[in-house]
């Protein structure tokens, strides 16, 4: 593992702060040109959580529209199960059954009727869910194409190690990483583990988007400022005053605030 898989695989591993005495550094200053693109990156993030918002409440909402039609078609067929044909032998006089009769295909003709209906709802519906959904893959598709224009500068070997045929992403997998917001990060920092790639492959469909959220938490979070065991610098004594008179030609009481401030003679 090189430098760069090095740095990655280091960014998922718990940071541990010695619980000696400890000086912070001052942090590094950003050039402008950093701060803009910290800006940039962050308005792309908000931007695309916003948009998915949108995508996830459309979502439900054709989901919902889809239950409340396929309910609604299931009570419809449970009455017209429970409706019985009549029968000419219940009735004293034909005539009665006749119009039984034709109630009963009436109300048959309108069930149907209704139940294709609700069909077509229901069709309709299916393709809303469909149509959110493929809008959700076109934003994953088009921020991984993003992200791994920029991951690119930041890790050389990028399409060697995400791109290996030895390492172990699924289909799944990549559905999972391609939802996050740093897709590209998060797959470098899985292809870079063939062991932790193996593992997250092994898992359960929730198991393995719980572990591939830890991951981009991970990445996502800010990194924690360096420490060093060092001891504290000791701050010089710096004089309190200006210099002091010659202490011969002090009066008694400009002698003796002299001493009471630590005034020495010098021989």
């Amino acid at each position: 593992m090189d430098d760069l898989e090095t740095a990655a695989a280091a960014a998922a591993e718990e940071e541990v702060v010695s619980t000696e005495q400890v000086t912070e550094a001052p942090e590094a200053e950003h050039t402008p040109e950093q701060v803009e693109e910290k800006t940039r990156s962050q308005k792309r993030r908000e931007e695309r959580k916003a948009e998915l918002d949108r995508l996830r409440a459309s979502e439900a909402d054709a989901n919902a529209r889809l239950a409340a039609e396929t309910a609604r078609l299931e009570r419809l067929k449970s009455a017209a199960a429970a409706l019985p044909e009549p029968k000419e032998a219940d009735f004293e006089k034909y005539e009665d059954y006749l119009a039984a009769r034709t109630a009963y295909a009436s109300v048959k003709a309108l069930d149907g009727r209704t139940e294709a209906e609700i069909q077509a709802e229901i069709e309709a519906r299916r393709r809303d869910v469909a149509a959110v959904k493929e809008r959700q893959a076109a934003a994953d598709r088009a921020n991984w194409t993003q992200q791994v224009a920029e991951a690119k500068g930041r890790y050389s070997d990028f399409d060697q190690v995400v791109y290996s045929q030895d390492v172990p992403i699924s289909e799944r997998m990549a559905q999972a990483i391609m939802s996050t917001d740093t897709p590209a990060d998060v797959a470098y920092r899985i292809a870079s583990d063939r062991e932790l790639a193996r593992e997250i492959s092994a898992m359960s469909d929730r198991d393995m988007w719980r572990a591939i959220g830890r991951i981009e938490a991970t990445l996502s979070a800010p990194r924690p400022k360096t420490t060093t065991t060092a001891p504290a610098p000791i701050n010089p004594v710096r004089p309190q005053a200006a210099a002091v008179s010659d202490p011969t030609k002090m009066t008694a009481t400009e002698y003796a605030e002299w001493r009471a401030k630590g005034g020495t003679f010098t021989l």
